[in-house]
């Protein structure tokens, strides 16, 4: 039994890691692989995938991406800021695990 539990820790410790990972390296292709609107897609996306680990997280990003005003490039770019400091927030609090 103990040896089970300590399995899905080892488990569960791995996937947050390779989310922290993942985040990074998100953040690392914003500027060359993405325009503003693509970094919030891709952004979301990563963010749907992984909602069983950060479901508040997830939403305060489809809310952000929501509440764009109008499809100008200014929306796009506070979207796109303040989405990239979720994802931010993502892999820096995962470093240490």
């Amino acid at each position: 039994m103990l040896s089970g539990y300590i399995v899905y820790q080892y488990n569960a410790l791995s996937r947050i890691r390779k989310v922290s990972k993942a985040a990074q390296l998100l953040m690392e292709g914003r500027q060359m692989n993405f325009g503003y609107r693509g970094y919030v897609q891709a952004s979301l996306a990563f963010l749907e995938q992984n909602k069983d680990l950060y479901p508040d997280s997830y939403e305060r990003a489809k809310m952000i991406a929501l509440e764009r005003k109008n499809e100008s490039s200014v929306d796009d770019i506070e979207a796109a800021s303040s989405i990239d400091g979720i994802i931010r927030g993502i892999a820096i609090i995962n470093i240490d695990k």
